[in-house]
């Protein structure tokens, strides 16, 4: 599986790249695979330390601390929860339940 995903790490788009490297991080887990550690770490700080995805930088930092590698220097979500601890009314979200819209049907079960 690792050589299947590590060949897309330097793929032309920058999604797959980021999506390659991140499904390679826990196949490294396999002590066959330590010694590949060295060569994706540069890659995480490289692709996934500056990703736009808050999601991926996370994962980088994670991975490089558990590898003892460095991640100084990639900024992480401040506060992943945000969304979670807003005050937000549950009248003022888009997927409130009830009211006129939507189906009327029973569901099916």
């Amino acid at each position: 599986m690792f050589t299947a995903a590590f060949t897309y790490a330097d793929d032309d788009d920058r999604h797959v790249r980021e999506a390659a490297i991140a499904a390679c991080i826990p196949l490294l887990d396999d002590p066959l695979l330590l010694h590949r550690r060295a060569t994706l770490a540069s890659l995480v700080r490289q692709v996934l330390g500056t990703s736009e995805l808050w999601q991926h930088r996370e994962r980088a930092i994670d991975a490089l601390d558990a590898w003892g590698e460095d991640s100084s220097g990639i900024e992480g979500q401040r506060n992943a929860f945000l969304f979670c601890d807003t005050d937000m009314s549950p009248d003022s979200s888009p997927w409130r339940a009830g009211g006129s819209e939507g189906s009327s049907e029973e569901p099916p079960f």
